[in-house]
Parts: structure tokens; sequence; C-alpha cells
């Protein structure tokens, strides 16, 4: 969790939040119209900024995280994909 946010239910309650922001943004992709595709987009945009502000900065800080998915590995992306 990201230590600016200490409180355990803040986060779980945005955890939630962004979770159904997510989900009604890929329901509404899936409807017809530009109106629906410009709200789908932006309540994914939306929901990922939470989670990203949530978690995504304390899972760089992580030892284990950066081993298993550190950036280094991006070198071998090119040659998996051209095998």
């Amino acid at each position: 969790m990201n230590p600016s946010f200490p409180d355990l239910l803040y986060n779980g309650v945005l955890l939630c939040i962004s979770l159904q922001l997510m989900i009604f943004g890929v329901i509404k992709l899936g409807a017809n119209g530009y109106r629906s595709t410009v709200l789908g987009l932006l309540c994914l945009f939306m929901g990922s900024g939470f989670i990203y502000n949530l978690y995504w900065i304390a899972l760089n800080q992580s030892l284990l995280f950066n081993a298993v998915l550190g950036g280094y590995k991006a070198l071998f992306y090119a040659p998996l994909a051209l095998s």
C-alpha cells in the first residue's frame, strides 16, 4: 500500500471505487456510440489512476517485484517476440 494513504479503510474504499469504475468502463466500451466510448475510456483511466496511486508506487519499491518483473527484463521481449 502507498504510505501516503495509511488508513486501510480508506484504501479499501478507493480500491472498490476504482474496480467499479474499471468494470463500468469495460461495459461502456462494449456499448455502441461515441459518448459511451468516451465515458468508458474516462472511467478506465480514472480507475487505473486510483490503482496506480494505491499500489503501483509501493510495488516498484519492492525487491521481489523488481526481481520478477524488473525493467531490465525488457531486453528479452524483442528476441522472444521474434522467435
